[in-house]
């Protein structure tokens, strides 16, 4: 069955400070978080998401500053990232993250603290 961008639902959590942190949501299965680096948005995994819907319920999470989530603070920073990433795993229940560039240094430092997450793939960190 292919599964097609009017599939994706938005939705959105609240992360630790009061940020609005809004996500793409597709597929069914086991949850998986995509994570994309600095010049990028949700929509800018679109494609691969689509591929793993069969398998995966795929969560494209905007980073702050773009697309459905809310600004960066003053004091933004990796310990931020790892908590709107927080926000999405409780959100999701994903045991799974896959990050690209800066994304992967999230998913990496996330890994590191937070005993939810089982398995991460890092792509150019």
């Amino acid at each position: 069955m292919t599964i097609t961008t009017t599939e994706m639902a938005a939705g959105s959590v609240v992360s630790r400070d009061g940020t609005r942190i809004g996500y793409l949501r597709v597929g069914r299965g086991p949850a998986v978080v995509l994570l994309h680096g600095s010049n990028e948005s949700a929509r800018s995994h679109t494609q691969l998401a689509l591929a793993l819907a069969d398998a995966f319920t795929v969560y494209l999470p905007d980073r702050r500053g773009r697309g459905l989530s809310g600004p960066h603070r003053p004091d933004h920073g990796i310990r931020t990232e790892v908590e709107d990433l927080q926000a999405v795993l409780t959100e999701s229940g994903a045991q799974r993250v896959f990050g690209v560039s800066i994304g992967a240094l999230i998913a990496l430092e996330a890994a590191r603290t937070q005993p939810a997450i089982r398995q991460v793939a890092a792509y150019e960190p």
